[in-house]
């Protein structure tokens, strides 16, 4: 009997510090000065990446802002057109492949510099702009893109670059009260949490508010 109880608890240590990520979230963080929603006030906009396969990735983008807002354009610095897999668009929002501007606007001022988005891939809502965007809303308002990573990483990979900004995903937020547009990059937080693979054990993630 202790015999296997030792060795349930060594197969329990063996899986547990071997546990991969299987989905993690990453915050967007305004970076333009263009209004009064520059500091970020009242919005929280992010995505969660979760794993499909070993070579697959889901990214889900949300807008859970207190603010009037719609998430218009959105811009990878990884992986290529052709490895867009496919995109699913949620209730009330409506994306196409490419976006206008195809650049993300102002990213000159990122350091490090934010790569060239045509040779990436990028969505953007369809006309018009605001009202298919991504907006705050009850139910939510979402869009899904799954990327093939293989040509850039594994999935395990693909978290640690967004974490060291290696990769990164640009916004274009328009629509906000005051009339302007602001810019907005993911960021890693010391919130940033993993779901782990061992048994469903889950950490709940916390929401910039």
């Amino acid at each position: 009997m202790k015999q296997k109880l030792l060795l349930f608890i060594c197969i329990f240590i063996a899986i547990s510090t071997t546990a991969v990520p299987l989905e993690a979230y990453f915050p967007f963080e305004i970076f333009t000065d263009n209004g009064s929603y520059s500091d970020g006030s009242g919005l929280n906009l992010y995505f969660n990446v979760s794993q499909v396969d070993t070579f697959e990735a889901e990214f889900t983008f949300y807008n859970d802002s207190l603010t009037r807002s719609s998430m218009s354009g959105i811009y990878f610095n990884f992986g290529s057109p052709e490895d867009v897999i496919g995109f699913t668009n949620g209730p009330g929002t409506s994306f196409e492949t490419g976006a206008t501007p195809g650049h993300l606007p102002a990213c000159n001022n990122l350091e490090p510099p934010f790569d060239d988005a045509e040779l990436y891939p990028a969505f953007g809502s369809a006309s018009p702009r605001y009202g298919n965007g991504i907006n705050p809303a009850d139910p939510a308002e979402w869009l899904k893109v799954n990327l093939d990573i293989s040509n850039t990483s594994n999935f395990s990979g693909l978290v640690d670059g967004l974490q060291n900004n290696e990769y990164r995903i640009g916004i274009h937020l328009i629509g906000l009260p005051d009339g302007s547009s602001e810019m907005a990059v993911s960021t890693p937080e010391p919130a940033t949490i993993m779901l782990m693979g061992f048994g469903g054990l889950a950490l709940a993630r916390r929401k910039k508010k």
